[in-house]
C-alpha cells in the first residue's frame, strides 16, 4: 500500500469551513466591504457596521429573518472573550435553580459544556428559554427589540478582551500553524476589524441602551464581578426578578452557584478538559485564565498609548468606567455607594451622592478651575428650573449685546445649556481640561454641586453666587444680585 493511499487529506473543522452558505449570503457578500480575518483565509465583511465573517454572517440572517422572540426570553449579550462562557454558567444555574439543585452531583454543568446549555437558538430543556449572542444591538431581530425580552449585557476591559481573543483565534487554528503575531491583530483591533467589532461600537450601542431601558438592558462589568460577585450576582436576580429566598440564602445557594460557576471549577471538569462541541472546537479553548489585567503581560508601551488614547476618544463623555482617571478609581474604591435610581451605582463624596462620570468631573473642576470676580453662577439642584433660570439670566445679563428683539438673538438658535455651561457636567466632564478664551466677560456658569464641593478658587474670590430653589422673587431684585441696573 503506497503513502498516499494511507494518509488521507485532514479534514478542516466546521468552524473554519466556508460550505453551507446560501445564496442570499453569497450575494450579499459579494456587496459588503472585507477585510483580513484573524483566523482563517477567508475574511471578515462589514454588515450593519460590524465584522463578521461569512459563517456568522449566514446565521445572522437566518436570525433576523427566523426569530420569534417571546416575552420571558433571556438574552446574554457580549462581545468575543468578555466572560461569555463564565456567565452563561452563572445564568444557567441561576434561571433553572428549581429544576436543578445546585447542590446535585449530576447537575447539567458539571457534565456538559456551557455553550451546548446556553445555545445560540431555542433549547426547550430549560424552564426559562436562554439564549446568547455576540450580535451589535442594531443586528438584533426585530421581534427581541418589540418585545419585553430581558438582555444581559457583559463588557469587558477591551484590553483583556483583545489579549483573550488573540490568543482564542490562535488556539483554533489546526496545529497551531499560520499563527498570527500580536501586532498584527492589535493594529486590526484598534481598526475595529474584529470578529463582531468595532469592539467600541458594541459596547456603546447597550451601553445607552441599558441607559434609557433600565428594565430591558442590564450592563455588567467583568471586572466588577470579578471584584465583587456576590453584589453583582444580587443586580442580576434583581433585574431577572429571581431574587434568592431567605432559606436559598440560609443554605448557601449563592456561594454555591458562585462555586460550582468559577473559573477553577470550570475549568478543571472532565467535559472541559476532553471535550468538543459540535463545531468542532474543543472545549478547554474557552478556557485560558479569567484574570484582570493579563494585558500588562504582553503590551507595549506604544501599545498601551495607542489604546488609551483610542479608548477616550471613543468613550469620552459615555460615562463608562474604563474612561475614569487612576485617582478617580482610587478614590471610588473607598468612597460608600448606593445604588441609584436607573440600577447604577452613586457614590456618596463630600457628603452628597454622585455617580462616577460625574465624580470625574467634580474632581478636575475643583482642582483646575480658577475663578474671577466677575464670574456669574447659577446653582440648583437638579430639575429645579434650571433650564428656565439659564435663559433669564443669559437674556438679562446680554441684554445690550443681544437686544431682546433680535430675530437671530442666541436664545432663539442655541440650547441654553450651551450659553451658560455646566462646571461639572458640561466643561469638566470626563477630566476633559475646557478652553475658557472663547468666553466672554462676565463668565456666566452653573453647577449643581454643593457649596463645599466648589472649587477654592470660587470660595476665595469674589463671583456671584445665584441659588434658585424654586421661588422667583422679581426681576429687579435678580438685576440686584447681578448689579447690572
Amino acid at each position: 500500500m503506497s503513502i498516499s493511499q494511507t494518509i488521507s487529506p485532514q479534514i478542516p473543522p466546521k468552524y473554519l469551513l466556508e460550505d453551507g452558505l446560501s445564496d442570499e449570503c453569497k450575494t450579499l457578500l459579494s456587496t459588503l466591504p472585507k477585510q483580513r480575518s484573524w483566523l482563517a483565509s477567508h475574511d471578515f465583511y462589514n454588515y450593519q457596521r460590524f465584522w463578521l465573517d461569512p459563517r456568522l454572517l449566514g446565521g445572522v440572517l437566518a436570525c433576523q429573518q427566523q426569530f420569534q422572540a417571546q416575552e420571558s426570553d433571556i438574552i446574554l449579550v457580549t462581545t468575543p472573550k468578555s466572560g461569555f462562557t463564565w456567565v452563561k454558567s452563572l445564568l444557567f444555574t441561576l434561571m433553572n435553580r428549581k429544576k436543578y439543585s445546585i447542590f446535585e452531583q449530576d447537575h447539567p454543568l458539571l457534565v456538559k459544556n456551557t455553550h451546548d446549555l446556553v445555545p445560540w437558538n431555542s433549547n426547550s430543556m430549560l424552564m426559562v428559554k436562554l439564549l446568547a449572542t455576540h450580535m451589535s444591538f442594531g443586528s438584533l431581530p426585530k421581534p427581541i427589540h418589540d418585545s419585553r425580552t430581558k438582555l444581559v449585557y457583559l463588557c469587558r476591559n477591551p484590553r483583556d478582551a483583545f489579549i483573550s481573543m488573540w490568543h482564542f483565534s490562535n488556539n483554533l487554528k489546526p496545529d497551531h500553524t499560520d499563527i498570527k503575531a500580536i501586532e498584527e491583530c492589535f493594529d486590526l483591533f484598534c481598526k475595529g476589524a474584529n470578529p463582531y467589532g468595532p469592539f467600541w461600537n458594541h459596547v456603546l450601542d447597550y451601553w445607552k441602551e441599558s441607559i434609557e431601558k433600565p428594565n430591558k438592558v442590564l450592563f455588567l462589568m467583568y471586572e466588577e464581578i470579578k471584584a465583587q460577585p456576590k453584589l453583582q450576582l444580587k443586580r442580576l436576580v434583581e433585574f431577572l426578578e429571581c431574587q434568592f429566598s431567605i432559606e436559598e440564602e440560609k443554605c448557601g445557594v449563592v456561594d454555591e452557584i458562585l462555586r460550582m460557576c468559577s473559573f477553577d471549577n470550570l475549568s478543571n471538569l472532565e467535559v472541559n478538559r476532553n471535550g468538543k462541541l459540535s463545531s468542532g472546537e474543543k472545549n478547554k479553548v474557552f478556557f485560558r485564565r479569567g484574570e484582570v489585567g493579563d494585558w500588562k503581560n504582553y503590551f507595549t508601551k506604544e501599545m498601551s498609548e495607542k489604546i488609551d488614547n483610542i479608548i477616550k476618544q471613543k468613550f469620552q463623555g459615555s460615562g463608562l468606567k474604563d474612561n475614569l482617571s487612576e485617582e478617580c478609581k482610587k478614590l471610588l474604591s473607598i468612597l460608600p455607594k448606593e445604588k441609584g435610581w436607573i440600577g447604577l451605582y452613586i457614590y456618596n463624596y463630600q457628603s452628597f451622592w454622585i455617580s462616577p462620570r460625574l465624580l470625574q468631573g467634580v474632581i478636575a473642576c475643583q482642582q483646575q478651575f480658577q475663578a474671577q470676580d466677575s464670574d456669574i453662577f447659577l446653582v440648583t439642584n437638579p430639575k429645579s428650573g434650571t433650564i428656565w433660570l439659564k435663559s433669564l439670566l443669559f437674556a438679562l445679563v446680554n441684554r445690550m449685546k443681544h437686544p431682546m428683539f433680535e430675530q437671530n438673538h442666541p436664545l432663539l438658535t442655541k440650547n441654553p445649556h450651551d450659553l451658560v455651561p455646566f462646571l461639572e457636567l458640561t466643561l469638566y466632564v470626563d477630566g476633559q481640561v475646557p478652553d475658557f478664551s472663547s468666553f466672554t466677560t462676565p463668565r456666566l456658569l452653573s453647577t449643581h454641586l454643593p457649596f463645599a464641593s466648589l472649587p477654592k478658587s470660587v470660595q476665595d474670590s469674589k463671583p456671584n453666587l445665584f441659588t434658585y430653589v424654586g421661588i422667583l422673587r422679581t426681576l429687579s431684585f435678580l438685576c440686584g444680585i447681578l448689579q447690572t441696573t
